[in-house]
């Protein structure tokens, strides 16, 4: 058996083991330390048992995050009742909160930073790890993807929700085709696949690692 412990940042943290001690125990995988993680697990309906439900459960969370955001705008009763159940949790919800706050005609600027840093919170209530992935031309952000780790299949998943899309390119982002692209609804405002891989032809893509966190601990 092998223990790792690991920091966010080298050279940080300290730590001393004065005994060990191993305990069996069964993860229950609808059970989350997290009241909002609970939260939202209960309200979609969730599963997160398998790769594939994983994958479906990433893409709920992300759907139901840019419903919230545009509730307001589409005035959709469901979803601002929804908005309205999260607000014990705001604190936790910094990004999300603030976007819930901004004018019908200034949501949707910039959409593909907003989903992204706002879903990027939800995702963490459920220690799930996440990366936020920028795409750059002339040293100037011009979009916002992420990453997701699968624990099941191991890897690190792109998506663009903007786009409503999933990327299976592993690497060399920069020069996305549509046999890469994998067309899924993820609450974004385009569906424009040419548009995507026009924003990603020979940019500069730049990794944003996050908190390395490993669900369902």
């Amino acid at each position: 058996m092998n223990l790792k412990w690991q920091f966010i940042e080298a050279g940080e943290g300290r730590i001393e083991i004065k005994g060990v001690s191993l305990k069996k125990i069964t993860n229950n995988s609808k059970i989350f330390s997290s009241d909002l993680a609970q939260h939202v697990f209960n309200e979609l309906d969730l599963s997160l048992d398998t790769e594939s439900e994983y994958d479906e459960g990433i893409r709920k969370i992300i759907k139901y995050t840019s419903d919230l955001i545009l509730a307001r705008k589409r005035k959709d009763t469901l979803n601002i009742s929804r908005t309205k159940a999260l607000t014990p949790y705001k604190e936790q919800l910094p990004a999300l909160n603030k976007y819930l706050q901004l004018e019908d005609q200034k949501v949707t600027k910039s959409y593909d930073k907003t989903l992204v840093y706002a879903a990027i919170e939800l995702l963490e209530a459920f220690n799930i790890g996440t990366r936020r992935v920028e795409i750059n031309k002339k040293k100037k952000r011009i979009h916002t993807a992420m990453m997701y780790y699968n624990p099941f299949s191991k890897q690190w998943i792109t998506v663009d929700p903007f786009y409503n899309s999933k990327i299976s390119k592993k690497e060399k982002l920069s020069v996305v085709t549509k046999e890469d692209i994998l067309s899924s609804e993820y609450g974004g405002l385009s569906d424009n696949t040419e548009g995507l891989i026009s924003k990603y032809k020979n940019s500069k893509i730049i990794v944003k690692k996050e908190k390395s966190l490993g669900h369902p601990f």
